[in-house]
């Protein structure tokens, strides 16, 4: 869903007056962080470590609840 944003900036940056090169290496900074999670993740697959795809789902489910309390803490403080 999210990765989905970054295709979304890259056709908005064509309305804008950002150079190329600053833009292209701000946009390919900003992919490689999913890209590489996506390379992880499908190794495991291939791989067949199952316990171990389990346990870096379960870490990033408890990173994502976390993010999603600590981002309604700051709704709720009026930040």
């Amino acid at each position: 869903f999210f990765i989905g944003f970054m295709d979304l900036f890259a056709y908005a940056a064509g309305l804008t007056k950002v150079r190329f090169w600053f833009f292209i290496l701000i946009h390919i900074a900003v992919h490689a962080i999913p890209a590489s999670l996506y390379v992880v993740f499908g190794d495991l697959l291939v791989s067949g470590n199952w316990w171990l795809m389990i346990g870096a789902a379960l870490a990033g489910g408890a990173l994502a609840l976390v993010g999603a309390w600590r981002f309604q803490v700051d709704l709720l403080r009026g930040n």
